[in-house]
């Protein structure tokens, strides 16, 4: 995993995405999928958001990543987790484009996210001032 840091290349997502399933080796493999910036990656580290100990680092990753990982992470709205909601709004805000605006707009006026509307009109605000 160490030669991959300095030398990972495309080629090498299918195993990094492989490598998210053994302990000893996630934290590295989702920093790399990260940094190559692979929108194949998108679906695999959504998945890790699921998990409260993954969270914060598989959240990292698909902010270096960027807005081609937004279609990935909408779904997580969906999510009764309010805390994994809140992040995904978040992380909207970081990433997310225009096309993310309708369902944070929805969510915000949703009578069961009261928790959550001041985070969606932050995202959405930070989504509309970028071009």
């Amino acid at each position: 995993m160490r030669a991959l840091q300095n030398w990972a290349t495309p080629d090498n997502v299918p195993s990094l995405i492989a490598a998210l399933n053994d302990p000893t080796l996630k934290p590295q493999a989702i920093t790399l999928l990260g940094k190559l910036k692979d929108e194949r990656a998108g679906p695999a580290l959504v998945a890790l958001m699921l998990n409260p100990n993954d969270r914060r680092h598989a959240s990292q990753a698909l902010r270096t990543i960027g807005s081609g990982v937004e279609k990935n992470v909408l779904p997580l709205l969906d999510q009764t987790d309010v805390g994994l909601r809140r992040d995904a709004i978040h992380l909207l805000g970081d990433i997310g484009t225009r096309t993310s605006l309708p369902i944070l707009q929805r969510l915000a006026k949703h009578p069961l996210a009261k928790i959550t509307a001041g985070d969606c009109n932050m995202a959405m605000a930070k989504i509309q001032s970028r071009k």
